[in-house]
C-alpha cells in the first residue's frame, strides 16, 4: 500500500469531529395509502415525482440528503434554508396532490446543534448503507419534532427559530427593497421529547 493510500485510509478511520448543522426530518403522511388508493404503478410514479420535486426544492436551498424512508433526513447549513425548503415543500405537496387528485401532506421537524458525520466505506455501501451518515442529538430532536407536528405542520427548535429570525432580519437590512418577511410564527411552549434530557420550546 502507498502512503498516500495509508494516509487516506487512517483518515477515513479517525473519529469524526462534532459540526454545527440544521437537520430536517420530514415525514409523508400515510404514504402507504397512496398504494391502496391509486394501485401500484400510479403511486411509485407519484413518488418518484415527490422525491424529483423535493430534491429540487434541496438543491435550490442548500440541503444535503442524507437518508430517505416515507421521507427525508436532510442536513442544512443554516436554519434559514431549512425553514424555506419546508414551506415550499409544503407548497408543493398540495399542488401535487391536487395534480393528482389526492391529498398529499408531511409532516417536518427542524433543529439546530451538533452532529456527527462520516462517509461510509465502499464495502459498506455497496452492503447498503447511505454513502454518509450523520448522529448526534440533533437528529433524534428533529425526528421527534416531526412525529410531534400534524399533517402540513412545520415544528422548529426555538434556537433553530432564533437563528432563522435573525437570517431573515439580516437579509432584509442588506437589501431595502426585499418586503418584509410574511412568516408568522406560532410559539407552542416547551414540550418534554422522549430521550432528550431538558424540555424543548417548540414554535410552528
Amino acid at each position: 500500500m502507498s502512503q498516500a493510500a495509508a494516509n487516506m485510509q487512517s483518515t477515513s478511520r479517525r473519529a469524526p469531529s462534532p459540526r454545527l448543522r440544521t437537520v430536517l426530518v420530514c415525514d409523508l403522511v400515510d404514504s402507504t395509502g397512496l398504494f391502496r388508493t391509486l394501485g401500484d404503478t400510479r403511486a411509485a410514479g407519484l413518488l418518484r415525482s415527490h422525491d424529483r420535486l423535493a430534491r429540487q426544492l434541496m438543491a435550490a436551498h442548500g440541503g444535503r440528503e442524507i437518508d430517505k424512508s416515507d421521507g427525508f433526513l436532510v442536513l442544512f447549513e443554516r436554519p434559514a434554508g431549512a425553514v424555506r425548503f419546508a414551506l415550499e415543500y409544503q407548497q408543493v405537496l398540495v399542488a401535487l396532490g391536487q395534480k393528482e387528485g389526492v391529498d398529499l401532506s408531511a409532516r417536518v421537524g427542524i433543529h439546530f446543534g451538533e452532529v456527527l458525520i462520516w462517509r461510509n466505506d465502499a464495502g459498506a455501501t455497496a452492503a447498503g448503507a447511505v454513502p454518509v451518515s450523520v448522529e448526534g442529538l440533533a437528529k433524534p430532536v428533529a425526528a421527534r419534532l416531526c412525529h410531534l407536528a400534524r399533517p402540513r405542520q412545520v415544528l422548529v427548535s426555538d434556537v433553530a427559530r432564533q437563528l432563522s429570525e435573525r437570517a431573515d432580519a439580516a437579509a432584509r437590512e442588506a437589501d431595502e427593497g426585499l418586503p418584509r418577511s410574511a412568516l408568522a410564527w406560532a410559539d407552542h411552549g416547551e414540550y418534554e421529547l422522549q430521550g432528550v434530557a431538558a424540555p424543548i420550546r417548540v414554535h410552528e
